[in-house]
């Protein structure tokens, strides 16, 4: 006689969660609500050594709240997406629902409304002069490689301003982030040092004045940086940077600079922008 599922006895649990949460054996074969009212909470999948879910255990999470809630895993622990990958598992969507499956030892599938993470490229010639602006647009080449970049110098905090088409759909609460790409142009390139560039902003709509008050800035640096002259170099990813007033199908005005300043610029040698990624996650579209 086959065994029948434990949903069709109707035994799967309801369980209620408020603030971060580590799934544990109360919550296997479970159906969690996230009733977040605001703020972005975390959910935790652990490693098998502390807690070791049965093999077909199934988890199902929804957003009930107006909150947001992240999943994630712990380390040694893997996520199976073919929808966006297992590093950008939020429900920021009051109603999404997602389905955690264990299907081996420390990997679980996960499929559902996910969130996705999206990347917006802008070039450093789509910018314009700040206060104190780096060198005028040249050309930087080296054999078939070519960029168009403008040099900041590390004697002064140099800055650029622009403009970001703030894109529909976008979870305007949790931020921003960013990255900056730059080539090393001078002879002595790096040696274990670092490279530090700040932004910050802010959105406006229609009718708005487009004068605005930027808001807290963050900062992407490269540090224990070792390179060689035209070596192209990807920053780290900046921490959330909160605009102020974003929102989706706004224009929010950036402004960028090089921090001479930061304990994470000590490289005192001029380096060639080429342009600026602009990370934010998107809500479920089917």
């Amino acid at each position: 006689m086959a065994l029948i599922p434990k949903k069709t006895l109707g035994l799967q649990k309801i369980i209620t969660v408020t603030d971060d949460v580590i799934l544990g054996a109360e919550h296997e074969d479970s159906y969690i609500l996230c009733d977040i009212a605001v703020g972005n909470k975390t959910m935790t999948v652990p490693k098998d050594t502390t807690h070791d879910f049965p093999i077909g255990t199934e988890i199902i999470v929804q957003m009930i709240g107006a909150g947001t809630m992240a999943i994630e895993y712990a380390v040694d622990v893997t996520f199976l997406s073919a929808q966006f990958g297992s590093w950008d598992v939020k429900l920021v969507q009051q109603g999404a629902q997602v389905t955690l499956k264990k299907i081996a030892t420390n990997t679980w599938t996960i499929v559902g409304q996910l969130s996705k993470k999206c990347w917006d490229y802008i070039p450093v010639i789509w910018m314009e002069d700040g206060a104190v602006p780096p060198d005028a647009a040249a050309l930087v080449t080296s054999g078939n490689g070519a960029f168009q970049a403008r040099e900041f110098d590390h004697a002064q905090s140099e800055d650029l301003k622009l403009s970001w088409e703030v894109p529909e759909g976008i979870w305007a609460d949790y931020g921003i982030s960013f990255f900056v790409k730059y080539v090393i142009t001078n002879a002595t390139g790096p040696s274990n040092e670092a490279i530090a560039f700040k932004l910050s902003g802010y959105s406006v709509g229609d009718n708005d004045g487009i004068d605005g008050t930027l808001g807290g800035e963050e900062e992407s640096a490269k540090t224990a940086l070792t390179a060689a002259q035209y070596d192209l170099i990807t920053s780290t990813e900046s921490s959330l940077i909160v605009l102020t007033n974003l929102a989706e199908k706004e224009t929010a005005f950036l402004k960028l600079y090089r921090d001479h300043d930061s304990v994470n610029d000590t490289y005192a040698q001029k380096v060639a922008l080429v342009g600026l990624y602009i990370s934010y996650y998107k809500k479920y579209d089917a």
